[in-house]
């Protein structure tokens, strides 16, 4: 690893064995709820965290990129010591509920600047439900991108 690795980090001060980094896709990802898209956007952050384990990558939504009509705060709340504090939400689609599925950080901490590109911004919990990475469209602009010289 070089230097560079260690400089894209973010670390809470007096807490070194927690750190994340956050990173924009380079690719489209979707959101769904039992068939129906709840989210799609070009403009998705990924947050990797290393904390007690390696946590498994966190994608952000902006937050007109996603379904608003279908979420509701569920009054839940959690702290996260190095992004802030969370305020949940459920989905309700039609007779169909599924409780603190989201999160959103409405004030992140100030520790370091880099953080304030989460706050507002919609993660969901990827063991409740579907998040798709489509990079295959970004596979399929590529090729569309280029050029056939003969």
């Amino acid at each position: 690893m070089n230097a560079d690795f260690f400089e894209k980090m973010i670390m809470r001060p007096g807490a070194p064995n927690h750190f994340m980094q956050i990173s924009p896709l380079k690719y489209p990802v979707s959101v769904e709820f039992q068939g129906f898209q709840i989210a799609y956007s070009e403009q998705v952050l990924c947050v990797q965290e290393v904390g007690v384990a390696l946590y498994r990558p966190v994608m952000y939504f902006p937050a007109e990129d996603v379904h608003m009509k279908y979420l509701h705060l569920s009054g839940k709340k959690s702290t996260c010591p190095l992004k802030g504090v969370t305020d949940y939400y459920d989905i309700q689609f039609e007779n169909r509920r599924l409780q603190n599925v989201g999160w959103t950080y409405n004030a992140v901490y100030d520790f370091d600047s880099r953080l304030e590109c989460l706050e507002g911004k919609l993660a969901f919990d990827h063991n409740m439900i579907r998040i798709n990475e489509l990079t295959d469209v970004v596979m399929k602009r590529k090729s569309e991108d280029r050029v056939n010289v003969e």
